[in-house]
C-alpha cells in the first residue's frame, strides 16, 4: 500500500512519512496557491506541475509496468 500526502507543508509531510514509513509514501502535494486555485476551480494538475513531479513520475512508472 502506498500513500499520497495531500495539501501540506514539507515539514508536516516529513513527520507523517516517518510515522507511516517513508517507503510507503509516494509523494505529497503541497498546499500552494497555484495548486489550491486549480483544485477550487476544478482544473486538472498537469503531470509536469513543478510541485508534484516526483509523484507523477512514480505514477507513470507504475502505469508502464514498473514496481
Amino acid at each position: 500500500m502506498h500513500f499520497v500526502l495531500n495539501k501540506m507543508d514539507k515539514a508536516t509531510a516529513e513527520k507523517i512519512s516517518y510515522k507511516i514509513g517513508k517507503e510507503h509514501v509516494i509523494g505529497f502535494t503541497p498546499l500552494t496557491p497555484s495548486i489550491q486555485e486549480k483544485g477550487l476551480s476544478g482544473e486538472e494538475l498537469g503531470a509536469t506541475e513543478a510541485d508534484i513531479t516526483d509523484l507523477t513520475s512514480f505514477i507513470l512508472n507504475v502505469m508502464e509496468g514498473g514496481i
